[in-house]
């Protein structure tokens, strides 16, 4: 069963972009879009399981200028 979710995420002044590219590299992202906002990065990704969310979501917040991620998943 593939469960789909989304990260938003706030990046350091100025660095939405680099994330949204570095963000698009981890394995089961399937979109990453520099947005305005409050919010700065929006990831769409997908995982097998609770573990590969987790997996997913921890590679996304060591990303280089990531401040700080919340994980919504698809009900």
């Amino acid at each position: 069963m593939v469960l789909p979710f989304y990260i938003l995420i706030n990046a350091k002044k100025g660095q939405g972009d680099y994330v949204a590219q570095e963000a698009k590299k981890v394995n089961g992202v399937k979109m990453a879009h520099h947005v305005t906002g409050s919010i700065d990065v929006i990831v769409y990704a997908q995982a097998d399981d609770f573990t590969d969310i987790r997996r997913v979501r921890g590679a996304v917040f060591e990303i280089q200028n990531v401040v700080r991620t919340e994980t919504s998943i698809y009900v």
